[in-house]
């Protein structure tokens, strides 16, 4: 244990050369840092900042161009499509999700 405490905030870095190969439905979190969010009609929300793990569940920080920082759940249930190569996430907010977020109150 106190060996892992060492460690702790410290960051690992492994050449991409040596990362596993992933099945088609997967992508590494460092691919989609910094790609845009689109609803399904093609609106933007924002880009994915970061990522929290909260509980075994797997949140991504989308942060707006008026600096609104959303705070997304990143399911199957949720995320539509991810295009690598266009560098988009097309999502399916849960109702009231974004409003939370983004209303003026």
């Amino acid at each position: 244990r106190n060996c892992a405490e060492e460690l702790r905030n410290v960051k690992v870095l492994v050449p991409d050369a040596e990362l596993p190969d992933l099945t088609e439905e997967e992508v590494y979190l460092h691919e989609l840092d910094g790609m845009k969010v689109v609803l399904e009609n093609g609106s933007l929300v924002g880009r994915i900042t970061a990522f929290q793990f909260n509980l075994g569940s797997e949140v991504w920080v989308i942060t707006t161009d008026d600096k609104k920082e959303v705070l997304f759940p990143a399911t199957e249930e949720f995320v539509v499509d991810i295009d690598i190569e266009k560098e988009t996430v097309t999502i399916a907010p849960p109702p009231g999700l974004l409003e939370l977020y983004l209303s003026e109150k």
